[in-house]
């Protein structure tokens, strides 16, 4: 479930501004 929110926030906010590599933590 975390997984699934982490990658919805990233695509969300990818769309307002590239998140930075430090947020993509397995």
């Amino acid at each position: 479930m975390a997984q699934c929110l982490c990658a919805l926030l990233a695509i969300t906010r990818s769309q307002v501004r590239p998140p930075p590599p430090r947020s993509f933590q397995p």
